[in-house]
């Protein structure tokens, strides 16, 4: 039993190196004093760190120092970063008293090292979050920037070993702010949100200033998120962590079990945010994807899909639509009026010549009214020409007349 034990440990010795990484970094939490960074004293009430805390943001906030220079552009955002994590610490009640009873267990076990609380787990970077909040907040908000009709991010879990918290060992973001800081490119373990969304083919054509894109939040997405962005490697190791003492303890498998998948599941990222804004460009296609990485751990892709439309179809950057005449026009020849597919163009109209159209499935092609393209030039427009009877096309152009006059 004690060999087993030896080997268990190792391993999970092992796990938890290769989970931390080889550049030797320990990962721990800031070690900022809040009041200090916020420049006021223990004894402040919490109005006043709210007061101070809006005071810096305004004064700090990068678009108040779009003008200074490099230098003092890098130091304002460094200390508007380090006022971010300080309220994040003090910014409610709660919080204030884990972060006191946290500086207090920490100065009796120094050997442990570690430092202040962890942060409850949002981006406080972002300036257009802390705006927008900012001058909506209010209410009963954990934060005077949180609106109160934004669902509140859940707080990641704590997880001791020997009286000491190693959660942050586990966070994702923690992986996140290295790699992206290291390369420039995140590309760490993330629970990653695929939403495929139908967008109207005329939207798509024509382009939106405007579009609201909302993400669907399930527990089968935050499985699937967390599997497909390589979250659940971490949260196993959690688990298993947790899941071995228990075992050895109790030599119950079952218990143990219940440990790994409760602790699996009590730490799966949850997205705080369902709702986004985003600018649609003319000519985007299905299969576009829209990137959002405004949460640490967490990304968010959208993937467009194209709406079908009455009149008009796609194809590749042209498209196609369908027009049906009756034998006497096609004989003699005559004018084909389109209602375009963009409601600010002008109608399209056609001319055929007579005996142009002799059979249906007679394709006729108007130059550069089709699909935009990415060169700012347009697709042609395929127009598909079926010949009927003339008692059958009247019908359809008094049928299509009243339709009109309803709508």
């Amino acid at each position: 039993m004690k060999s087993a034990s030896i080997v268990i440990l190792s391993f999970l010795l092992t796990c938890i190196f290769l989970a931390h990484g080889s550049d030797g970094s320990t990962g721990s939490p800031s070690q900022i004093n809040p009041y200090q960074t916020l420049g006021i004293s223990k004894d402040a009430s919490q109005d006043e760190i709210t007061k101070k805390y809006r005071q810096s943001c305004l004064k700090l906030h990068p678009d108040k120092n779009v003008n200074s220079g490099k230098e003092k552009q890098e130091e304002c955002e460094k200390e508007f970063k380090e006022v971010q994590e300080a309220y994040s610490l003090i910014g409610t009640q709660e919080d204030r008293k884990k972060y006191e009873m946290m500086s207090r267990l920490q100065r009796r076990q120094p050997s442990y090292g570690g430092g202040a609380p962890m942060s409850r787990g949002r981006d406080p970077y972002s300036s257009e979050e802390i705006f927008q909040r900012f001058f909506d907040g209010g209410g009963n908000s954990r934060s005077p920037f949180d609106s109160p009709y934004q669902q509140m991010p859940r707080r990641r879990s704590a997880f001791y070993v020997n009286g000491v918290d190693v959660s942050h060992l586990f966070d994702p973001t923690r992986f996140s702010n290295r790699a992206a800081a290291n390369t420039g490119v995140d590309d760490s373990p993330k629970s990653i949100f695929v939403q495929h969304v139908t967008v109207p083919l005329h939207e798509l054509y024509s382009g939106s200033e405007r579009k609201e894109l909302h993400v669907e939040d399930s527990i089968f997405q935050r499985y699937h998120a967390s599997f497909r962005g390589g979250t659940a490697k971490i949260l196993a190791l959690q688990g298993l962590i947790a899941a071995v003492p228990i075992f050895l303890r109790t030599n119950r498998p079952i218990v143990s079990l219940i440990a790994f998948l409760a602790t699996f599941h009590l730490n799966l990222p949850q997205p705080s945010r369902l709702s986004y804004i985003t600018k649609l460009k003319a000519g985007w296609k299905g299969g576009t994807k829209l990137k959002f990485n405004h949460e640490p751990g967490i990304g968010i892709v959208f993937v467009i899909r194209e709406g079908k439309d009455d009149r008009f179809e796609r194809v590749g950057n042209d498209l196609k639509t369908k027009m049906c005449i009756g034998t006497s026009k096609a004989r003699k020849g005559c004018t084909l009026f389109i209602e375009p597919l963009g409601s600010k163009e002008m109608p399209i109209m056609v001319k055929l010549k007579r005996g142009e159209v002799s059979e249906s499935g007679h394709i006729v092609t108007v130059r550069n009214r089709g699909w935009p393209r990415p060169d700012g030039q347009r697709g042609d427009l395929l127009i598909e020409v079926s010949i009927i009877s003339d008692a059958r096309a009247s019908r359809r152009k008094h049928k299509n007349e009243r339709k009109k006059k309803r709508g």
